[in-house]
């Protein structure tokens, strides 16, 4: 077995943010790009966005005629617009021009960072998931390595109430690390004892093989789901409200990992958009979900690799061994 090497501390910056996850998911599936807003101004200022990064040169040529404006930062952060196609306004002497769907409910001020995307919003759009979505629901199919910090009660019995990532029925728990087994200058080790989940309808229990007093610290070492271990800026913490809050919000789990699975889930809702949408050519909308689901097939392999091959899995608990086939009578 190879020897691993645990780091006495973690840098805080060690995982992918939700807006590094954004920008490579959406560059995977089409198109991406962010930029300031340079002016506040034009014909109609709570529907016109104005960025001398959009202009193109050239009057009636708009950089971007379709997809959709996400808003990052200032007084309408959170605020989602489709872009819609107005060549007319496509250029505004240095500026170049987005137009939205509905206006905003103030204008944009100068400075404002925006990101257009296509073919999916950043956020949710009625039936439509956004980019946010696709990289939550990547998340939640991803297990990572965990521990939890427990403290002895001077039984072998302890409550996991307050730890719902635990999940009934879910293979997560891989065993206890402790000291006992371990020199006092060295990390905790893994325990020989085995280690039980027992239910009651919503109480979930774990049993050890050792009793822990009640100022010994243990830990319990289980895989969660990596929507379930996150940094906030601050902390690694494990929230009550799974999935990345925040764009500076950061996963433990690879970055190959969630734009792979994420690419899966995107494809899914890239699908349902060709298929809702109206005065599309029956030969093209056919052409458009056959290229679809090629590159679902693709994704689908490479993801299906990594929960396979990659992915930590709980270890089996060690049982007596079965009666051989002879030895039955």
């Amino acid at each position: 077995m190879p020897v691993v090497i645990i780091p006495s501390t973690v840098a805080a910056g060690a995982g992918p943010t939700l807006l590094t996850l954004r920008q490579k998911l959406a560059d995977a599936l089409g198109f991406y790009h962010a930029t300031t807003v340079t002016e506040a101004t034009g014909g109609d200022p709570s529907r016109i966005v104005l960025s001398d990064e959009l202009r193109d040169d050239e009057r009636g040529y708009p950089f971007s005629g379709q997809g959709w404006v996400y808003v990052r930062t200032g007084a309408q952060a959170g605020t989602q617009r489709r872009v819609i196609s107005q060549p007319d306004v496509g250029y505004q002497g240095s500026m170049g021009v987005l137009v939205a769907s509905r206006p905003f409910a103030a204008p944009l001020e100068t400075g404002d960072i925006i990101e257009v995307t296509d073919p999916l919003p950043v956020k949710r759009h009625l039936a439509l998931k956004g980019l946010n979505t696709c990289i939550d629901e990547a998340l939640e199919r991803c297990w990572v390595e965990a521990q939890i910090s427990l403290t002895g009660n001077g039984t072998d019995a302890h409550d996991l109430s307050i730890y719902p990532y635990i999940e009934l029925g879910a293979p997560q728990v891989m065993g206890t690390s402790d000291t006992r087994w371990a020199a006092s200058n060295l990390s905790a080790m893994r325990s020989p004892g085995r280690t039980r989940i027992v239910t009651n309808g919503v109480t979930r229990t774990l049993v050890t093989d050792a009793i822990y007093g009640t100022s010994e610290t243990f830990t319990l070492d289980v895989v969660v789901r990596g929507d379930r271990l996150v940094f906030d800026g601050t902390n690694w913490f494990y929230p009550t409200t799974p999935g990345l809050a925040g764009d500076d919000w950061q996963t433990a789990v690879p970055e190959r990992w969630v734009i792979t699975l994420g690419m899966v889930k995107a494809l899914q809702q890239l699908d349902k958009m060709v298929r809702m949408r109206n005065g599309v050519n029956p030969d093209d909308r056919r052409m458009a979900i056959a290229d679809i689901a090629e590159r679902r097939a693709v994704w689908a392999a490479a993801a299906r690799d990594i929960v396979h091959y990659e992915m930590p899995k709980a270890l089996p608990q060690r049982a007596e061994p079965f009666m051989a086939l002879a030895d039955w009578s």
